[in-house]
């Protein structure tokens, strides 16, 4: 007598064989789609309005990377100093990126501290930017005059290969504008339009006494 067959042990294999092949898939996959990532992180004493998980981190236009974690500096380190009394660190914002290894020339040269304090010693900085159509911010890559903008003093030491920032264009239009007005709300302005008015008095009190009609006479 043919032995009927059980079906709920075929079910539970058949359950088993496909759990188990779905977890190669997941598993291969992964290991397929990760990618070599290299992590830096920057941190602004400006505000990141615009900026987002996901922006792209960009060199002379050419896309580089992305934008992985944004936050207070506060949030991931000690801050020097005494914790009971404020610091200016509070204020910084941290943005971590991330860029594949294929996109970087000399991924090895670049991981070397002596190598990555050299371009920064020669300006090697990142900036906020935005883009005008889209108004999307995003991170730019520069290399700027070092002098005019040297790293930003932190006091912990980075997780990740750190890359100073230097401030937006925006804010450094903005900064100078406000140097300008602070200079001009010191001037004394009454002082220098009775000066102007005094001088326009000499001028034609020195002119009246010329006589320039009479030398025009003389002349002809």
């Amino acid at each position: 007598m043919t032995a009927k067959p059980n079906y709920f042990k075929i079910g539970v294999f058949v359950l088993l064989a496909s759990a188990l092949v779905v977890a190669a898939i997941v598993v291969l996959g992964a290991d397929l789609l990760q990618e070599d990532l290299v992590y830096f992180e920057t941190y602004f004493d400006e505000s990141v309005s615009g900026l987002c998980v996901g922006a792209p981190v960009e060199l002379q236009g050419v896309p580089m990377g992305r934008v992985e974690k944004i936050t207070f500096v506060s949030r991931q380190y000690d801050l020097p100093g005494d914790p009971n009394v404020y610091s200016q660190y509070e204020r910084y914002v941290m943005v971590v990126g991330s860029i594949p290894a294929e996109n970087i020339a000399h991924t090895d040269m670049m991981s070397s501290d002596s190598y990555l304090a050299d371009a920064i010693a020669h300006g090697f900085r990142l900036a906020l930017a935005s883009n005008i159509l889209t108004g999307q911010a995003y991170l730019q890559v520069d290399y700027v005059d070092p002098k005019r903008f040297p790293p930003m003093d932190i006091g912990w030491q980075p997780k990740n290969l750190y890359i100073p920032s230097h401030p937006s264009v925006l804010s450094t239009l903005k900064n100078s504008v406000d140097k300008i007005l602070l200079k001009l709300e010191e001037l004394d302005l009454q002082t220098v339009l009775e000066n102007i008015d005094g001088l326009v008095v000499s001028a034609k009190k020195a002119v009246a006494d010329a006589d320039v009609a009479g030398l025009s006479a003389e002349a002809k």
